[in-house]
């Protein structure tokens, strides 16, 4: 075995555990409006690109059905990740879905079934579909970051619809169209 463990590896189960369990409510005694800190739980730097990743095993989308931040992320937790690529940010925040259980650890890149980005249009947020080869997505995003924008605002513009009948007929036709328009198989 190697002196050095793998980059990227948990090197420690103890202390990756303890990193973990932080407790900021003690915070919120001195905060205004009940802040506490929140964290981001991967990060992806491109030479000055950057991908913010939230894992979570509860949902597929930023926004619940009612077109509000979804309850199992949280209004605090949705703004960290929608501040961080501001109004004049190059940055994609992405969430990720998973549905490995609490007893082992995440393979961040194998594990992930689904995943949408939260993206900057100007000064508004758009948001992409919900897609499904996150290698293929990340492996894109490194080759082409601004191309890899470029798409995310185009799809999203797509994606949003008035009823569910408008996304179905949509997305009957959606890969192919992709394919298309790009060149390659949608993410």
């Amino acid at each position: 075995m190697s002196a050095n463990p793998k980059r990227g590896a948990i090197r420690s189960i103890e202390a990756y555990a303890q990193g973990k369990m932080l407790d900021h409510s003690a915070w919120r005694e001195i905060l205004p409006r009940n802040i506490t800190p929140s964290d981001i739980d991967a990060c992806f730097d491109n030479s000055g690109d950057i991908l913010y990743c939230e894992l979570t095993r509860h949902t597929t989308t930023w926004l619940g059905d009612d077109g509000k931040v979804h309850p199992k992320i949280g209004y605090g937790q949705f703004m960290l990740y929608f501040n961080a690529i501001g109004p004049i940010s190059k940055d994609l925040a992405v969430l990720l879905h998973h549905d490995v259980p609490a007893t082992r650890a995440i393979d961040t890149r194998a594990d992930i079934d689904a995943f949408q980005v939260m993206v900057r249009k100007g000064d508004e947020v758009v948001f992409s579909p919900v897609w499904h080869r996150w290698e293929k997505f990340v492996v894109s995003w490194y080759d082409n970051p601004s191309e890899v924008r470029r798409i995310c605002v185009d799809e999203a513009a797509k994606a949003e619809f008035e009823t569910p009948g408008e996304h179905d007929e949509w997305l009957a036709g959606y890969e192919a169209a992709f394919r298309e328009i790009y060149g390659y198989e949608p993410w």
